[in-house]
C-alpha cells in the first residue's frame, strides 16, 4: 500500500488549494449539476463533450457512445466506429441479465485523401485500460470532437491546427476504449457488482474501477516476451477484451507505427528524484519497499524490448518533444509557480524506463507488447497522469474541474506530439573513426530449451504468440551487434572469432574490441593474454557483464574483487555524470537493461545478473569509477593500461534465460535507451538522425475545411496563494501498488 507522508500531504494541500481557487473563480456561465454533455451541452457550449471547466462530471459510458455516434454520423469522411468485441460484463440490477458491453474504437483520418489507406501511418492511443484512471479517456473524446470542429471550419478546435488537420491525409488515429466494464460500473444498473475497489478506512471509494467485470487487470494480459507470471491477472489473453482488440489491431491494420497506453497515478512522483523528500512508499513483490519521491505531474515511460538505435532514438525524440511541449506551457501555471514555495521540485513532464520512473515493472504490459517485434513493433511511450487514480471518482465540484482540465489538455498535447513525430520520415546512421570487432557468444536460446507448461499450454487463444511459431526463434546477444552493423560505415564492425585472437590477426585490424558477457567463456588463456597485449599496445576493449572477470585474469585486481550479484533489474548508480561515458543521458537513467524480456523473474528480489568489481581494488589499479552497483562496487568505469583503455559495464548484455516461465519466447537483448547511449559513448559511435516530411499527395477530392493555424489555448483563472484545509480523508488516501 502507498501512504502519503506528512511533508507530501502539505505539498499536495498547497497545490490542490491553488487549483481550487482557480476553479472556483467566477464563471460567465453557471455550471450545471450533476454533469453536462450531449445535445443539452451543445446548445450551451457548442460541444457534445464540454470542456472540463464547463461541467462537473466525468462522461458516462452510455453517454460517450451516444455522443460519439452523433459525431460519427455527422462526419462520415473523418470518423469510423469499430465494435471490436464484447466485454466480460456485469449483472444488470434492473433486468437481472448479464450484460456484455461493446469493446470499441474510433478511427480518425481523412477518408477523402488520395493516399492509399494501406499506406497511411497508424497511431494507436489506448485510453484508460484501467477505467478508474479517467484522464486519457476524457481527453480522447475531446480530441475526437476537436478534429470534427476543425474539419467543419469551427474556431473552437482545442489544440488542433490546420497543419494537424492536413496530417490526416497521411495519418490514421486509432482511439481504443479497451475496458467498458470498469467504465460502466459507475452506472446505477451495474454499481452493485463487486469490483476491484480501493478503499479508505474500509469505505469503498470507486464507481469507476481498475479491472473488468471478472476482476482482471487488463494491462497484464498481453503475450509479451520473456518471463511470464502466468497466473491470475497474468494469464495472457484470458479475458474477452484483449482476445478481441489484439487480433483486431493486427488484422485490421497492415502496421501500427506509433502507439501509447495512457494511465493515471495518484500523486506527482517518480523514483529517481533522490534529492526530493519521499512522497509514497510501497511494497513491491520481489523487491521490498520502494519509495517514490516528489516528481513530475506527467511521466512518459519507455518500453521494454530489443529496440534498435533508430527505434530508441525515435522514442527518446518523442520524450524530448514532450519535454518541450509541456515544461514551459503557461497552461499549467499552478504547477510552474508552486516549486517556488517548495511544494514540488520537478518539471511538469519527465521520462525514463518504467522501473526508473514508478519503481516497478511487470509482465504482460500493453505498452511492451506494442513495442516488441512479436507484438505491434510500434514506437511510443506510455503515460502516467497525476491526480488521476482514485482522486475525485465521480462528480467533481470546483477542484477536480481544473484537474480534469489538466488531463484533457495533456491528452491534446500528447496526440499532437505523436502526430508531429509521425509526420516525418526518419533514418539514422552512425559516424565513427573507429573499427570495432566483437567476440560472439555461443550461448543461444531456442524454444527447445524450455518446457511449455501452465496456462499457456492449455490456452488456445495465445497459440499464435508461442515462441516456437516465430519465424526466427533463436535468441542470442550477438543480435545486438548484428542489429547495429547496418547503421555503421562498411567495415566499421566485424566479428572476431576467439580462435583467431592469439594468432595475431588483430594486427592491422580493429582498434577496439567488445567482449560481451558470456563470450569470455570461449577465450583460452592465450586469447586473453593476446587481448591484454592488444590493450597495452593502444587498443580499447569494452568488457560487459561476466567478461569483467578478465580484469582478474590480467592480474589487475584479485580474483575475489570480481563480484557477481542479482538484482531486480540491470542498473548503475551514476557517480560521475560529467564523464564522457555518461554524455547525453536523460535525468532518469539508472536502468541499463530490462529483466523481463530476457526471461529473468522479478520474484525474490529479482534474478537479473549484475557484475561489478570492488571499488578499492579497481581504483588501486588506476581505474576511474563512473557508476556503482552498490556502495563499494563499480559496474561502470574505465581503466588505462599501457597505451590502451579498458571500459567496463557490468549490467548490459546478459544472456537471455529460459530458467523461468517463458511461453512467448525471450528477447536476444533488452538494452535500455541509456544503455544504448552508454555503448555509443564507449565505442565512439555518433548517431546521426535525418528526417524528411511525409510525401504530400495532391487532394483530388474536396479537402477538409481549414482550421486555424494557431489553435486557441485559454489560460487558467488567476491564482491566489492561500492554503485551504482540504481534509485528511483526501490526503490520507491509500493506493494499491
Amino acid at each position: 500500500m502507498r501512504v502519503l507522508g506528512a511533508a507530501a500531504a502539505l505539498a499536495m494541500t498547497v497545490f490542490l488549494s491553488v487549483l481550487i481557487l482557480g476553479a472556483l473563480a467566477p464563471s460567465a456561465t453557471a455550471l450545471p449539476t450533476p454533469g453536462f454533455n450531449g445535445e443539452e451541452a451543445r446548445e450551451v457550449t457548442d460541444r457534445l463533450f464540454p470542456e472540463a471547466m464547463e461541467t462537473n462530471d466525468f462522461v458516462r459510458f452510455d453517454e460517450a457512445l451516444e455522443n460519439l455516434h452523433i459525431l460519427i454520423d455527422e462526419n462520415p469522411d473523418l470518423l469510423t466506429y469499430h465494435e471490436i468485441g464484447s466485454s466480460y460484463g456485469w449483472e444488470n440490477l434492473l433486468t437481472g441479465d448479464h450484460d456484455k458491453l461493446p469493446v470499441f474504437a474510433v478511427t480518425l483520418t481523412n477518408e477523402q485523401s488520395t493516399v492509399d489507406p494501406d499506406d497511411k501511418k497508424n497511431l494507436l492511443f489506448m485510453l484508460s485500460i484501467h477505467a478508474n484512471e479517467k484522464g486519457a479517456r476524457e481527453g480522447g473524446m475531446r480530441v475526437i470532437e476537436d478534429f470534427t470542429k476543425a474539419a467543419n471550419g469551427d474556431d473552437d478546435t482545442g489544440l488542433v491546427t490546420g497543419e494537424h488537420l492536413d496530417m490526416l491525409d497521411h495519418l490514421r488515429l486509432i482511439f481504443l476504449f479497451p475496458n467498458p466494464d470498469g467504465w460502466a460500473h459507475e452506472m446505477i444498473e451495474y454499481r452493485h457488482n463487486d469490483g476491484e475497489y480501493i478503499s479508505i478506512n474500509g469505505i469503498e471509494t470507486q464507481n469507476y474501477i481498475r479491472g473488468n467485470g471478472n476482476g482482471t487487470d487488463l494491462n497484464r494480459q498481453n503475450p509479451t516476451l520473456g518471463w511470464d507470471r502466468g497466473e491470475g491477472h497474468h494469464e495472457a489473453l484470458k479475458e474477452p477484451e484483449p482476445r478481441a482488440y489484439i487480433p483486431w489491431l493486427e488484422e485490421t491494420f497492415p502496421d501500427i507505427h506509433y502507439a501509447t497506453d495512457m494511465h493515471g497515478m495518484l500523486y506527482p512522483a517518480n523514483i529517481m528524484s533522490e534529492s526530493s523528500p519521499e512522497v509514497q512508499c510501497t511494497t513491491v513483490p520481489g523487491e521490498g519497499e520502494v519509495c517514490l519521491r516528489e516528481g513530475n505531474f506527467l511521466i512518459s515511460m519507455l518500453p521494454a524490448g530489443p529496440l534498435d538505435p533508430l527505434e530508441h532514438e525515435r522514442v527518446a525524440t518523442l520524450a524530448r518533444m514532450l519535454d518541450d511541449n509541456f515544461n514551459d506551457d503557461p497552461y499549467y501555471v499552478e504547477w510552474q509557480t508552486l516549486p517556488g514555495v517548495g511544494a514540488w521540485g520537478e518539471d511538469f513532464h519527465g521520462w525514463g524506463t518504467v522501473w526508473d520512473t514508478i519503481g516497478y515493472t511487470d509482465t504482460g504490459f500493453s505498452g511492451d507488447y506494442f513495442a516488441q517485434p512479436q507484438g505491434l513493433g510500434a514506437i511510443g511511450v506510455d503515460f502516467e497522469y497525476s491526480y488521476n487514480h482514485i482522486t475525485f471518482d465521480n462528480y467533481y465540484p470546483g477542484l477536480a474541474q481544473r484537474l480534469n482540465d489538466y488531463h484533457v489538455q495533456m491528452t491534446r498535447t500528447i496526440v499532437n506530439t505523436f502526430m508531429d513525430l509521425a509526420a516525418e520520415k526518419a533514418t539514422a546512421h552512425f559516424e565513427t573513426d573507429h573499427t570495432t570487432a566483437f567476440v560472439p557468444t555461443n550461448v543461444v536460446k531456442t524454444p527447445e530449451d524450455r518446457d511449455l507448461t501452465g496456462w499457456a499450454a492449455t490456452n488456445a487463444a495465445d497459440d499464435p504468440y508461442l515462441w516456437e511459431d516465430r519465424d526466427d526463434p533463436q535468441a542470442s546477444i550477438n543480435t545486438y551487434f548484428h542489429d547495429r552493423a547496418p547503421l555503421l560505415p562498411d567495415g566499421a564492425l566485424d566479428t572476431l572469432n576467439p580462435e583467431e585472437i592469439p594468432s595475431g590477426v588483430m594486427e592491422g585490424g580493429p582498434d577496439q574490441i567488445v567482449l560481451p558477457g558470456s563470450a569470455i567463456e570461449r577465450l583460452t588463456p592465450e586469447a586473453l593474454e593476446a587481448l591484454q597485449a592488444f590493450i597495452e599496445d593502444g587498443g580499447h576493449v569494452l568488457l560487459t557483464d561476466q567478461a569483467l572477470q578478465a580484469l582478474a585474469h590480467w592480474d589487475l585486481v584479485p580474483d575475489d574483487a570480481i563480484l557477481e550479484s542479482t538484482a531486480y533489474a540491470g542498473y548503475t548508480n551514476w557517480e560521475d555524470r560529467n564523464h564522457d561515458l555518461a554524455d547525453g543521458l536523460p535525468t532518469m537513467a539508472r536502468q541499463l537493461y530490462e529483466p523481463v524480456p530476457l526471461g529473468y523473474s522479478l520474484n525474490d528480489g529479482g534474478t537479473s545478473p549484475v557484475w561489478s568489481v570492488d571499488q578499492d581494488a579497481f581504483e588501486d589499479a588506476g581505474g576511474h569509477t563512473v557508476g556503482l552497483f552498490d556502495e563499494g562496487s563499480v559496474n561502470v568505469g574505465q581503466l588505462e593500461q599501457g597505451e590502451g583503455t579498458i571500459t567496463l559495464v557490468g549490467a548490459l548484455l546478459p544472456d537471455p534465460t529460459v530458467e523461468f516461465n517463458v511461453p512467448y519466447g525471450v528477447a536476444p537483448y533488452a538494452v535500455t535507451y541509456q544503455g544504448d547511449v552508454l555503448v555509443q559513448n564507449a565505442l565512439g559511435w555518433s548517431l546521426t538522425m535525418e528526417t524528411l516530411p511525409l510525401d504530400a499527395d495532391p487532394m483530388e477530392a474536396e479537402p477538409l475545411a481549414e482550421a486555424s493555424e494557431e489553435a486557441s489555448v485559454p489560460l487558467p483563472a488567476s491564482v491566489a496563494w492561500i492554503v485551504l484545509a482540504l481534509g485528511a480523508a483526501l490526503l490520507a488516501r491509500e493506493q494499491e501498488a
